[in-house]
């Protein structure tokens, strides 16, 4: 039940000491401005601050959690789940319901809320109260919460039916308010927003008098003054050229300098509320001090030391005002903060690569971690092969295996086969396990660069200015490289380490050396450079081959081309070039030679090259033509140290 159908409950008469908390007056600051929570948000940094933090903690997910014997799981059969996660009242959804409350927390430094239910049952709804109109007292020795309506009347609740969150409090029972706090710098920025808009209205001071030799007549003035503002007032009409007639004299006032100052001071004045309300000054839009290094580990800061606190009071509010006294001990609320604490890309793939080494994350864990969909044959957990314990490690080795009465030569050729065939195999299920990581990622690059081009092609080629469309592409895939690197790199970090244990089932331990260290980093640069070059190259052909008036209509074609088909190649191409780079550079550096090995397939290039086997600064194909019989010529643009040699080629360096 509601708070408007008990607006005529009569008063309680037995209050004794009264003590009035959360009523909101105006405060007269020293500058002379009245504050309270309502004109707060009237300065825009406010406004901001109060909006960021409100919103972010009403978007994180809320769940009521079962404690299990090790761990815990959603408890989705308790009526207070859907309560608090989807919908607390039949007006408001949970993100409507807890931004309010996070609104009058940050604002009031207390929230309220009307329990729909009787004491010691559940709670059927959640209706939010205004703090300002709440009053506290004391009857008895209990607290009761009392509410002023607008007409008047006055609503008397006991404590347990009033979900009451506190800020910072001097007592434990209301919190500080915040606006009182900082009123003083709230109300000097209010006083300078007004005296901004003041001094640049038509009001604020006059810009310049025209001085006449003789006494005019207020008709006159009017007249004169009227004639003026005509001709010149507006910003149509500046810089328009003034005739001063019958000895008239125009003097320009300037800015003066103080108060020129007085208007910069309202920068400082945005400092000030960041400071009041914990957030980053760039979350603000005041990036004066931001950069592109440090934005990302204030961003962090703002989870961990303004958000983070925040909802550990509400959780702990919530534990101890919703639940039931039985319930205590084996539910829990809590907001699922993860996305926000999500370090920048290289410390989340270190973070994923660790965990995922010792078994704790299979893909997909990572996977849902990062809000990704799953992908098949992802559930699978993956630990070092080289790390076994002490008392296998001791036993002998196993005997080559017989096959029959045939001769010890053929047996450990039948072993070989056997190794090599299982080797292959353990490579496809990579290449097929982690091919959706390379889809998404080539998805995210390509969507980026299709969206911005599109945008470009048609603000620029749409009105034939090929120059500037050139000009911004050469500045937009200047910039690319970051958000490649940024897309990439868990994906090839993560890639690195399923390689890593492959290879060791291969040939036992790895020598790591420098090169296989830095592998990553010259891999991405190297991609990033082959991706930007084909995707300009690509672009550049089609301006200078195509008539000026189907420019526009046949870049468009292109990038939709790119959308549908590009992200699938990068998939099935770069899948396969990393494994295949890593794992040669690995085997070769632990002492064994490679073999080219292909799958099968017809392909009368790769059948060139298969069973060659190659050492350390060998190729096993140069630069220049392989020409099979019967097949036309096959152009190597480059010495091959490993596969593929071209798109769709699935072969392998395999240890010989």
């Amino acid at each position: 039940m509601g708070i408007l159908s008990k607006a005529f409950r009569a008063h309680p008469k037995n209050i004794q000491n009264p003590a009035l908390y959360g009523f909101s007056p105006e405060y007269k600051s020293y500058s002379g401005v009245s504050v309270d929570e309502e004109k707060s948000l009237y300065f825009p940094a406010v406004w901001r601050a109060v909006t960021l933090i409100a919103g972010t903690v009403a978007s994180l997910p809320l769940y009521l959690n079962k404690r299990m014997d090790r761990g815990r799981e959603p408890a989705i059969n308790h009526p207070l789940f859907y309560l608090m996660h989807r919908q607390p009242n039949q007006k408001m959804t949970s993100l409507t319901f807890r931004e309010t409350q996070m609104c009058h927390l940050l604002l009031w430094g207390n929230c309220y809320a009307e329990m729909d239910t009787q004491q010691g049952t559940e709670v059927k709804a959640l209706w939010p109260l205004y703090p300002g109109r709440m009053q506290i007292e004391m009857v008895d020795g209990e607290y009761i919460y009392l509410y002023h309506l607008n007409n008047g009347k006055i609503i008397p609740f006991p404590a347990w039916k009033i979900l009451h969150i506190r800020g910072m409090s001097p007592d434990g029972l209301t919190g500080y308010n915040p606006i009182t706090r900082g009123r003083e710098s709230i109300a000097l920025a209010l006083g300078l927003e007004e005296y901004a808009a003041r001094f640049f209205g038509n009001g604020a001071r006059p810009s310049a008098v025209l001085q006449h030799p003789q006494t005019l007549s207020e008709p006159a003035k009017k007249s004169l003054r009227n004639a003026w503002e005509e001709i010149h007032k507006g910003l149509g009409n500046a810089h328009r050229i003034a005739v001063l007639e019958e000895g008239m004299q125009l003097k320009e006032f300037s800015i003066d300098p103080e108060k020129a100052q007085a208007l910069q001071s309202r920068q400082f004045s945005v400092i000030e509320v960041a400071r009041l309300f914990g957030v980053p000054p760039h979350l603000l839009m005041d990036l004066e001090r931001a950069t592109y290094s440090n934005i990302e580990e204030q961003t962090l800061e703002f989870v961990k030391y303004c958000i983070r606190p925040w909802i550990e009071r509400i959780e702990q509010e919530y534990d101890t005002q919703l639940l039931l006294e039985k319930d205590r001990k084996k539910y829990e609320f809590k907001h699922k903060i993860e996305g926000l604490l999500r370090g920048d890309s290289k410390s989340r793939a270190e973070f994923y690569k660790t965990l995922h080494m010792v078994g704790a994350l299979s893909p997909n864990d990572v996977r849902e971690l990062e809000d990704w969909n799953p992908v098949e044959n992802g559930d699978e957990y993956f630990v070092q092969m080289n790390m076994v314990p002490l008392s296998r490690a001791l036993e002998p080795p196993e005997p080559i295996p017989a096959f029959g009465n045939e001769p010890q030569q053929k047996n450990v050729q039948k072993l070989t086969e056997i190794r090599t065939k299982r080797a292959i195999e353990g490579r496809n299920k990579l290449v097929h396990s982690f091919g959706r990581l390379f889809l998404d990622a080539g998805q995210s690059i390509v969507r980026r660069e299709v969206i911005a081009v599109k945008k470009a092609v048609k603000k620029h080629l749409g009105q034939r200015n090929q120059q500037g469309f050139e000009e911004w592409l050469n500045g937009f895939y200047a910039d690319l490289t970051p958000h490649i690197r940024r897309v990439m790199l868990p994906v090839l970090l993560t890639y690195k380490d399923a390689i890593e244990n492959q290879v060791r089932n291969e040939i036992g331990n790895i020598v790591i050396t420098p090169e296989l260290d830095e592998f990553i980093e010259n891999y991405l640069s190297n991609y990033s450079n082959r991706h930007i070059k084909t995707s300009v190259q690509q672009l550049q052909a089609l301006l200078r081959d195509t008539l000026p008036e189907e420019i526009e209509n046949v870049l468009l074609t292109r990038l939709d081309e790119w959308d549908e088909t590009r992200a699938s190649k990068i998939q099935d191409r770069e899948s396969k070039q990393f494994l295949n780079g890593w794992a040669s550079i690995a085997i070769l550096a632990s002492g064994f030679m490679l073999v080219w090995r292909n799958q099968g397939k017809s392909c009368p290039y790769c059948e060139m090259l298969e069973g060659i086997v190659i050492r350390q600064g060998q190729y096993f194909a140069h630069k220049g033509d392989l020409k099979p019989e019967d097949e036309p010529p096959f152009y190597v643009r480059n010495n091959r140290k490993h596969p593929p040699l071209h798109n769709g080629c699935d072969c392998y360096a395999m240890p010989s």
